[in-house]
Formats: structure tokens, C-alpha cells, sequence
């Protein structure tokens, strides 16, 4: 709703033991009532719809709507909802949907808590951890790739699937003293399973993986 203007509310007089204000202006007198004093109260926008100054007249946004417990930035459909945050000197930081954002809660910590983000997110960017620990769960456990295809590498080495290659020849195999059972074709199954890999098998996946360099 535009700003009430003087002008628009009745003129004249007030009537006799009435409850009015009256408001000299240019010659004439404007009477201001409880009724026109309601209508200068109504909210701009739709029920929901956060107030703010625009131009210097009150106004609704649908791109921000407040329910009584959550405030909502965006409209499905029209404009993805944003949060920009300013520096103290320079720069903004942006909180961004996706498109399609699905329901993703993300729940802010406790001073000496972690971040909790509930459901399932893909990073498709790189992901920088400066100088800090990876703390894991003690109860079921983290793991590292959920399916033999899935692709793992270490120190800058090309992912690779998970190792099962076996009977690698023994190339630049040298002996290391007195014979002792142990052959270059020797395999071991390390008390698991029934897969055996020879020493070259395992030199090799560790290589593959970057646990173990090149050259």
C-alpha cells in the first residue's frame, strides 16, 4: 500500500464530541480518524511477505516470506534464494541454492561440535582441508569409496579401481640373500581369503594408488 497522503483523508471540522485529530495544512483542516488510522496501519505485500523500504514507500517481497519460525528467501519455481553476507572491509560471501535444492538441513555446531549436514551431497569442485585432522566416528565406521569400481589415488597418482591384479611378473626382482623359501612367483594370502598376490602384486597396487612413488 502507497503512504497515506494528507490530502486523501476527510476534510472540515471536527464534529462536535468527537474523538479527532485535526491537521491544519495550506489553509485547510484535515481530519484524521480512527478509521483512516487503520488504513495507514495495513501491511504492504501478501500475509508472510517481509516489509521493507522501497523508495521510500513500505513494500512486500514474495522472494522473502516469514512464516512465524522460518524465514524463506526465494520462490520455487521463480528465483532461488541467496544470502549475502559482507566483509567488514570488502568482499561478499554468497549462500546459494541449487536449482534443484531438494531438502538438505544444514545444522550450525555447537562451540566444541562439528558441522552436522543432513542427507546426501555431491562435491563436484575441488575441496581444500588446510591443516586440520579428519576426526572419524568410533561406532560403524567411515569408509573410503562404497564399490570396488569406485576410483581412489593418493598424492596427485591417476585413480584407480580397486587392485586385484595378480600374478604380475617379477620385473627388476633382485635377491636380497640367502635363499629362503621365498621366490619372485611366491604368493601369499595374508591369513584373509583365498585371493593370493605375489610381492610384485603388491609393490604394484601400492604404486597404482600412490602409496609408493615411481621413480
Amino acid at each position: 500500500m502507497a503512504n497515506q497522503k494528507i490530502s486523501a483523508l476527510s476534510s472540515g471540522n471536527p464534529a462536535a464530541s468527537s474523538d479527532e485529530l485535526v491537521i491544519a495544512r495550506s489553509g485547510a483542516n484535515y481530519k484524521v480518524t480512527a478509521a483512516s488510522l487503520a488504513a495507514l496501519r495495513l501491511p504492504a505485500g501478501s500475509t508472510t511477505q517481509v516489509q521493507y523500504n522501497l523508495a521510500g514507500a513500505l513494500a512486500g517481497s514474495d522472494n522473502m516470506t516469514f512464516s512465524g519460525s522460518t524465514l524463506t528467501l526465494g520462490v520455487a519455481g521463480t528465483a532461488g534464494g541467496a544470502l549475502a553476507l559482507k566483509g567488514s572491509t570488502s568482499g561478499t560471501a554468497t549462500l546459494q541454492t541449487a536449482a534443484a535444492a531438494g531438502a538438505v538441513t544444514v545444522t550450525l555446531p555447537a562451540v566444541t561440535d562439528t558441522l552436522a549436514v543432513l542427507g546426501a551431497n555431491t562435491f563436484t569442485g575441488a575441496q581444500t582441508l588446510s591443516d586440520v585432522n579428519i576426526v572419524l566416528g568410533t561406532t560403524t565406521g567411515t569408509k573410503i569409496g562404497t564399490a570396488t569400481t569406485q576410483k581412489l589415488a593418493f598424492y596427485n597418482s591417476t585413480p584407480v579401481i580397486q587392485q586385484a591384479t595378480t600374478g604380475t611378473a617379477a620385473t627388476g626382482f633382485t635377491a636380497g640373500g640367502p635363499a629362503n623359501g621365498v621366490h619372485a612367483d611366491s604368493t601369499f594370502t595374508g591369513g584373509s581369503g583365498t585371493k593370493a598376490y605375489t610381492i610384485s602384486d603388491i609393490v604394484l597396487a601400492l604404486k597404482n594408488l600412490g602409496l609408493l612413488a615411481t621413480s
